[in-house]
């Protein structure tokens, strides 16, 4: 072969060699775009996190400290010695025979029941279930004891019960069950509005 063969059949072994293989571009062009996906979902997602949020708030308990704020329209409601603040739904379903012997009994339309009622009874007692959360301050000139508790079985049942107590005097207690959650918070706001006249408390039958 002569010298100028030579250099010719160089030349096509180095062109052969520096042309792409079929296969190899297509696998070749297969990774580029699964780098393109992959920077396009990054940015993506950057930009998704970048971007305000409108704040969720989820239905929660009231703590039995709060003096919960609700949008629903409240009434002033009188029995006998006692006047509370109740949701505009709320009746009283007071008979003459039960009002006689202290006990004062409120419906919702949801079926959510309120009573006040003169009662020795203690703390954490009136219903089944799990306590969420307690609570002691000053409503209507007595000390009162708040214990707020879901007690749901069959049916929603959140509990707002509380006992008022004075010295040597015979504790009145208020016993909310609620549908809901959000009803719950609007009988612990009905709760603090509780106002007893001076008349209604009774010295217990055991002095101190």
């Amino acid at each position: 072969m002569s010298a100028m063969g030579g250099r010719v059949l160089a030349l096509l072994l180095i062109a052969q060699a520096c042309t792409p293989n079929p296969q190899e571009l297509a696998r070749a062009a297969r990774a580029s775009d699964s780098l393109t996906i992959v920077f396009a979902d990054s940015a993506a997602r950057r930009a998704l996190a970048a971007e305000p949020r409108a704040p969720t708030v989820p239905e929660h308990t009231p703590h039995a400290c709060d003096e919960p704020a609700t949008s629903v329209a409240f009434l002033a409601l009188w029995s006998g010695a006692l006047s509370l603040t109740l949701p505009a739904d709320f009746t009283p379903i007071d008979t003459a025979r039960v009002a006689s012997h202290g006990i004062h009994r409120w419906l919702g339309a949801d079926k959510s029941t309120v009573v006040v009622r003169r009662d020795g009874a203690t703390y954490h007692s009136g219903w089944t279930g799990s306590l969420t959360s307690e609570c002691t301050v000053d409503i209507a000139g007595a000390r009162a004891h708040i214990d707020l508790a879901d007690a749901t079985v069959d049916v929603p049942d959140y509990v707002v019960r509380a006992v008022l107590e004075r010295p040597r005097m015979l504790p009145f207690v208020f016993e909310g069950h609620a549908r809901s959650v959000r009803r719950q918070a609007e009988l612990l706001r009905a709760l603090r509005s509780l106002s007893i006249a001076e008349s209604a408390w009774i010295r217990s039958v055991v002095l101190e």
